[in-house]
Formats: structure tokens, C-alpha cells, sequence
């Protein structure tokens, strides 16, 4: 039998791959929600879910989802320090944050710890599956933050720190950062770790009351 060769112009169409998700909240309850949400939503798959950052690292490391979606408050675990560890694998997930309280404060941490995108648990299935699709496509999805909402929080960090939050707030890449401070990686890891906790570091009502009425999304290509 003779083979066939393409005429000029030919493209064979092939069903893209779905994006694969791992999800990650210590509330089976939530995790079965967010299962739900997204089940038949087109090219999302979901690959299965853990309770815990070490049950998710396990799982990311075996399944190497596309992208994980990260709850905030992890039992005795904060969400973000999962998040800049998935950041700093050479094919780790992107990582969108899943919270119900997405102040100024938690907005910053998550673009100093990598996320590609923060949503707020009370977000409706295509604003989800929306920013999961951006990450995939290399666009950050982030709630605005004002010029003055960004001074405050520098004001909590030591001088050396305040230009480190304002070039992860604008999306430059952890590489990039390392060559214009002329630091090394693991060094820049652990100045990321320290903000992410100062930021952080405050409880369920103060972060309540930083969410505001409403957020303003931006979607933008990462850097």
C-alpha cells in the first residue's frame, strides 16, 4: 500500500489536551465543591486532590498537573508556601489561589509566591475556569492593586525587601529578579518566603476586613 503525503496547506486537527488540575484544601467538602464546579467544564480535567502540602507535593510530583489550585488556609500550613515551592520546580504547576478572603494583603504574598492568578471562593464557575485557561496560556489573572494599597504593605517589610515586592507585583520572573540584584535563587527563595509571611501573617478577620466590595480583575502576560 502507498503511503500519502499531506498536500501543502494540510493540518490534521486533533482535540487539544485537557489542562490537568490537581486541587488542594484541607475541607474534603470544599474539594469535592470545586470538583463539581469544574466537572464538564470543556479542556479541564481534574487529576485528583490532596488535604495537605505534603500530600499535594506527592501528588503534583507523580501526576505533573498543568496547574493546581491552592487554598489559602491549609490546616496549620499557610497556602502560599505550598505556592513558592511549586514556583521553584523546573515544570511546576501554575497556581491559582483559591480563597474566601482575598484582601490587599493576600493578593501581594500571591504575586510575590508566584500564582498566576487569585480567586475568590465566591467567583462564579467561568471566572474560574476563565483564570485556569489564562495560566495555561501564560496570563496572569490578579484583582488590581492601587498604588497606595501597595505603599501600605511595603511599609511592613525592611527597606531591602520594599523594590523585591514592587518587581514580583509587576510579574518579573524569579530568574530575572536573581540577575538584576546579582543574588542567587535559594537566597531570593527565602527573601520570597520572609515577605510572603509578613504579609500574611495577620487572621481570618483582618484579612476579611481588607476584602472590600469588590475586585477588579486585570489579566496580563507573565513575564
Amino acid at each position: 500500500m502507498s503511503s500519502q503525503t499531506p498536500s501543502p496547506g494540510y493540518s490534521e486537527h486533533r482535540p487539544a489536551r485537557p489542562i490537568g488540575l490537581v486541587l488542594v484544601d484541607d475541607h474534603p467538602a470544599v474539594l469535592r465543591g470545586l470538583a463539581d464546579l469544574l466537572d464538564g467544564e470543556p479542556g479541564i480535567e481534574v487529576l485528583g486532590t490532596a488535604e495537605s502540602q505534603a500530600q499535594a507535593l506527592d501528588l503534583i510530583g507523580r501526576l505533573k498537573p498543568d496547574s493546581a489550585i491552592v487554598d489559602f488556609h491549609l490546616a496549620n500550613e499557610n497556602g502560599l508556601d505550598l505556592t513558592l515551592k511549586l514556583d521553584s520546580l523546573p515544570d511546576g504547576p501554575h497556581v491559582i489561589v483559591y480563597s474566601a478572603f482575598p484582601g490587599a494583603s493576600l493578593l501581594a504574598a500571591s504575586c510575590v509566591a508566584g500564582a498566576s492568578a487569585v480567586i475568590a471562593k465566591h467567583s462564579l464557575a467561568h471566572e474560574l475556569s476563565d483564570a485556569i485557561r489564562a495560566a495555561r496560556d501564560g496570563r496572569r489573572t490578579m484583582p488590581h492593586l492601587s498604588r497606595a494599597e501597595l505603599s501600605a504593605l511595603a511599609s511592613r517589610l525592611p527597606s531591602e525587601d520594599r523594590a523585591l515586592l514592587d518587581m514580583l507585583t509587576r510579574g518579573m520572573s524569579a530568574g530575572q529578579i536573581a540577575e538584576t540584584l546579582h543574588v542567587s535563587e535559594q537566597s531570593l527563595h527565602e527573601r520570597r518566603r520572609e515577605i510572603i509571611h509578613a504579609l500574611t501573617d495577620r487572621s481570618h478577620a483582618a484579612l476579611s476586613a481588607m476584602q472590600g466590595p469588590a475586585l477588579h480583575y486585570s489579566t496580563r502576560r507573565s513575564s
